[in-house]
């Protein structure tokens, strides 16, 4: 998708990208391919930002769905959909193993079992509890600040 939008083969890059959940374009600096995307059909500059920035006006598709095309529904941590011990499903995110159970990656996405109907990205264990003891030593400072300047 990227070779045909740099060979000005496309003119609806905002749909090619849409396949991978591309939905911005920022560059940093100037942008090498300006003239490419100025004849897009379905990327629109967005005036204000300092980096040259596009954003796709194409219909983003499903992100999870399983092999026989029925879509799954985004929860808070990951997607839910219909329980089936023999069918897949594919997510259209970054691929990682903390997706799961027989998680399998596919090209650059995920395959997943649709066994339980839910699908839920699996936090890293030690950073949610360095959170949780973060969180904790900020509210204990404020709450001795507030007592050291009440007794003042």
């Amino acid at each position: 998708a990227l070779e045909r939008l740099i060979l000005g083969e496309s003119f609806r890059a905002g749909e090619d990208l849409a396949a991978f959940g591309i939905r911005w374009l920022i560059f940093l600096g100037d942008s090498p391919i300006d003239s490419v995307l100025a004849g897009q059909l379905d990327l629109v500059p967005l005036e204000g930002p300092a980096a040259p920035t596009y954003v796709s006006e194409a219909a983003h598709p499903v992100r999870a769905l399983t092999g026989d095309g029925t879509p799954w529904v985004r929860t808070v941590f990951g997607y839910e959909g219909e329980a089936d011990p023999a069918a897949r499903v594919f997510i259209a995110e970054r691929a990682n193993s903390r997706w799961g159970i027989e998680w399998e990656q596919t090209g650059w996405g995920n395959t997943v079992s649709a066994a339980t109907g839910e699908i839920a990205w699996a936090p890293i264990e030690s950073r949610r509890s360095q959170a949780i003891i973060a969180l904790g030593l900020f509210a204990g400072l404020v709450v001795v600040s507030w007592l050291g300047r009440r007794r003042r």
